[in-house]
């Protein structure tokens, strides 16, 4: 089990890659809906996590030193760390290693780059999102809810496909940057 997620979002050039693997029918086209598992979903969805790290930038105000690491906080009670974990494994961008946490409570708010809330969350996130203002986390999180309470990007699935929205607004507003090859492979990119 050690590399089942990996299987799913890595061996494709990271150029865009690991989005190309969340906006294609990467599970096969001949692999029918009902084949579709916890495993291959997160381990896209890891994926397109990894691609976020690989194309975001943060204010230089998101790190305390040049050694920090990128810190992903997951939100919930779900297996996604150890797909994370998995896929990410003890890889780095730009000399600072990613470490993956689970948060719990939101109020043991750590310091987060990005901050998956997963959507078991009633009010989409809010609560979360709203604490993070100012910190300079990217949020990412699953379907309309996330999306109308504040989050930056947003995961929709439809059967074995799983595509992405971006909000710019947010985004902007804690100087993180987006880069043209995530934007490009969004379903949507909103301006509000």
């Amino acid at each position: 089990m050690t590399s089942c997620y990996r299987r799913y979002a890595a061996g494709i050039p990271l150029a865009c890659g690991l989005f190309l693997i969340a906006t294609t029918a990467c599970v096969g086209t001949a692999q029918a809906a009902t084949d579709w598992s916890a495993q291959r979903e997160y381990g896209i969805k890891a994926g397109i996590i990894y691609g976020l790290i690989q194309f975001t930038d943060w204010p230089a105000k998101a790190f305390s030193s040049t050694s920090d690491p990128i810190v992903v906080c997951v939100f919930g009670r779900s297996e996604f760390p150890v797909a994370l974990k998995e896929t990410i494994g003890p890889r780095a961008r730009d000399g600072r290693r990613v470490s993956i946490t689970s948060v719990i409570e939101s109020d043991e708010l750590p310091r987060c780059h990005v901050a998956f809330i997963e959507p078991s969350h009633a009010d989409g996130g809010a609560a979360i999102i709203n604490a993070l203002k100012g910190s300079a986390a990217l949020t990412v999180g699953e379907g309309e809810p996330f999306a109308q309470a504040g989050g930056m990007v947003s995961l929709k699935q439809k059967r074995t496909r799983i595509t992405f929205d971006i909000a710019l607004k947010p985004i902007k507003a804690e100087g993180l940057n987006l880069s043209s090859h995530v934007l490009k492979l969004a379903g949507t990119v909103r301006q509000d």
